[in-house]
């Protein structure tokens, strides 16, 4: 499952501007008034596709789909079907996967007034599309409203019909397709288990690899048009099971829970939107959308999360339209004000504790921005069908919107990280190719905020000098945080690891002991002390202090053995010992004045040197 996609569902309270790396405006290039061109949309790979239903290349309102490249903006072919009539409404509703395009038409009268059809179509050289086959329902009927919601995956095609009456008036129905041969598709029915009259199933449909989503927004389980959703496995498309019916946890009446659905196998996922929801504090028709699990394997589906808009009023009506992915979220709110009465906008979830609101540059009045909304690798695409292009009423524009593509390669950075597999240290779905540039000391390829820093000073360790002293085992990290992450010990509690020190293992009876516990007859004595210090507090952090106290260890048993043996070499030892044990306390407790006691000692030896009978001198 996507928990950060979860995490933004439930923490939806920030709201921040869309960085956005460009804005596309696409429209028809013969658009006329109320030809509605953005009532429908689709992104297939870099191919952007949109139903204008209402516009007449085969008769008034006939309809008909436009294909753009979705980088570039550039118009590239139009599809219409070789049968089609004048209110056939085709392109009231598009779907793609890969090559391939569904096109519902509605309005077709094949089957009766109103019975409906959908198409296919081959768009693999999408400046020459090819249609591929018209898909009618077998126990089609006048009223059927076949088409006015479709999609595909893969071979598998799914096609609503909100008007079918088999579970009573306007109960509706889903016909699931195997286009494999797509001039022999392979039909199978969708009926839910409760289905009753005005439920509406088949409003909205999508599908995404085994699993499809069927939404019943007139459903009465919760009230009167409170609604619901269906899950289906077609794992075998022939043979569908239907899971848990979904309802939403704070379902009412004419919430229209179902409106808009959106489904994806990858993450295991589901989105419904409720766009007639009241929120007690955004109001009447502000609208919700509900997050679901599921799980195939166990036939289960529940509920995980809400969305509510985060700046949400009364009849903003958020919900009106959802997709979802793999990296985001988006959902549409049509009675957004902020451009505008009804203006419209969307919201995007990507993948973190944020939802960053899209309103179009030119929004006006009435535009609906949000009613369809589809995202791709490269964009979210947003239609309004209401939209005043060019001064003509209710032509319809569609906007492409591109978020943050910070290293240019045309994809969506948090798709770089979900689906394009680029490092993201810090989870905040930006790759972190896009974070080196004054942030990588050490030129790791890592931002400095994810390298290691032991001591929280905000510069990694790699990129630290530490002295001996600070280092002593020259690993590269501070002595202090070898202690604290446990990756040495400091059994003495004096700073040093454990693996700088080495260990007196000796005993005071002169066998395999200190030479200075040897002459002064005590481990404990004061200046076998002072020297142990020094060991600790100074030689023990530098690499030749601990080359030395090793080479002292391995050399002064047999020198301690036969010190401890005789009163008279434990005196001479006592002697020459010392004057190092007291520039050794100079060093520890009067740092300043041990420069002055080297020079009183070399003095001193320079003095006993002179009075010294120099060889060979005569004597009297």
């Amino acid at each position: 499952m996507n928990t950060h996609l979860v995490q933004a569902a439930i923490a939806v309270s920030l709201l921040c501007p869309l960085t956005l790396g460009q804005e596309l405006k696409l429209h028809s290039p013969d658009a006329g008034g109320g030809d509605r061109f953005g009532d429908s949309v689709s992104i297939s790979g870099s191919t952007a596709i949109t139903g204008a239903r209402a516009s007449d290349e085969n008769g008034l309102n006939s309809g008909s789909v436009h294909l753009f490249n979705g980088t570039s903006g550039a118009w590239i072919a139009k599809l219409s079907p070789s049968d089609g009539a004048a209110y056939d409404y085709f392109g009231c509703a598009v779907g793609s996967s890969g090559t391939t395009v569904i096109v519902g038409a509605y309005m077709d009268d094949d089957n009766g007034l109103q019975s409906g059809s959908a198409y296919l179509f081959d768009i693999s050289d999408p400046s020459a599309p090819v249609e591929l086959a018209k898909l009618l329902p077998s126990d089609g009927e006048a009223g059927d409203s076949f088409g006015w919601s479709v999609a595909i995956s893969g071979t598998t095609a799914i096609v609503g019909a909100f008007g079918d009456d088999d579970s009573g008036g306007d109960s509706g129905s889903a016909y699931l397709f195997d286009v494999s041969d797509p001039t022999d598709p392979v039909e199978v029915k969708l009926l839910p288990s409760d289905g009753a009259a005005g439920d509406s199933f088949g409003w909205s449909v999508a599908i995404s690899g085994a699993v499809a989503i069927v939404g019943a927004h007139g459903d009465d389980d919760s009230g009167d048009g409170s609604g619901s959703a269906y899950i289906f496995d077609v794992t075998n498309p022939a043979l569908p099971v239907e899971l848990p019916k979904l309802l939403s946890d704070d379902g009412a009446a004419d919430d229209h829970f179902g409106w808009s659905v959106a489904i994806s196998n990858a993450i295991n996922l589901a989105i419904v939107g409720a766009y007639g929801s009241d929120d007690p504090v955004s109001g009447e028709d502000s609208g919700a959308a509900y997050l679901f699990s599921f799980d195939l394997s166990s036939s289960t589906a529940s509920q995980y999360a809400t969305y509510l808009s985060p700046d949400g009023a009364t009849g903003d009506r958020f919900g009106s339209s959802v997709a979802i992915s793999s990296a985001a979220a988006v959902v549409g709110a049509i009675g957004d004000d902020d451009n505008g009465i009804d203006s419209g906008s969307a919201y995007l979830i990507l993948n973190g504790p944020a939802i960053t609101k899209l309103l179009s540059s030119d929004g006006a009045e009435g535009d609906g921005l949000g009613s369809v909304a589809a995202i791709g690798s490269f964009a979210v695409m947003l239609g309004t069908g209401l939209h005043d292009f060019s001064g003509l009423e209710d032509s319809g524009s569609v906007y492409l919107m591109a978020p943050q593509d910070c290293n240019g390669n045309g994809v969506i950075d948090s798709y770089d990280v979900t689906g394009g597999g680029m490092a993201d240290c810090n989870s905040d779905y930006v790759p972190d190719e896009c974070q080196l540039s004054g942030n990588d000391c050490d030129s790791n390829g890592v931002p400095d905020n994810c390298d290691v820093d032991c001591d929280s000073n905000s510069v990694p360790d790699s990129c630290q000098a530490f002295s001996e002293t600070e280092d002593c085992n020259n690993n590269g990290i501070p002595d202090s945080c070898d202690i604290a992450d446990g990756t040495d010990d400091d059994s003495d509690s004096n700073g040093v690891p454990d693996s700088c020190e080495a260990t007196d293992s000796g005993s005071s009876d002169g066998g395999d002991c200190f030479v200075a516990t040897a002459a002064f007859g005590d481990y404990d004595a004061p200046e076998v002390r002072v020297l142990r210090r020094w060991r600790d507090e100074s030689l023990a952090r530098s690499r030749v202090g601990v080359a030395f106290i090793e080479t002292y260890y391995r050399l002064s048993p047999p020198l301690a053995a036969v010190i401890s043996e005789r009163p008279w070499t434990r005196l001479a030892s006592r002697v020459a010992l010392a004057p190092v044990v007291g520039l050794v306390w100079l060093r520890l407790e009067a740092p300043w004045s041990f420069p002055a006691g080297i020079g009183l000692l070399l003095a001193l030896g320079m003095i006993s040197r002179a009075r010294s009978p120099r060889q060979g001198a005569r004597t009297p």
